[in-house]
């Protein structure tokens, strides 16, 4: 997938160098991403509610300690 400059990588052969890349990339990208799903649950037009329910729990994740903590 690729969108505002956010490109997560597809799974791969081995599913470890799978996930290293994904929290490489989540690692790298962190302000982009929470600022875009900032920007979905602020500005819900164009949204359906399925969506802004899955960016405010993925933000509300993003912000939290253990997410940090982990990445």
């Amino acid at each position: 997938m690729h969108s505002n400059g956010i490109d997560i990588p597809k799974p791969g052969k081995t599913r470890w160098y799978y996930h290293l890349r994904t929290i490489s990339v989540l690692y790298d990208k962190y302000k982009v991403l929470f600022e875009l799903l900032e920007k979905t649950i602020e500005s819900t037009q164009g949204w359906d509610d399925a969506s802004i329910s899955q960016a405010s729990g993925l933000y509300h994740f993003m912000n939290s300690f253990l997410f940090c903590f982990l990445i």
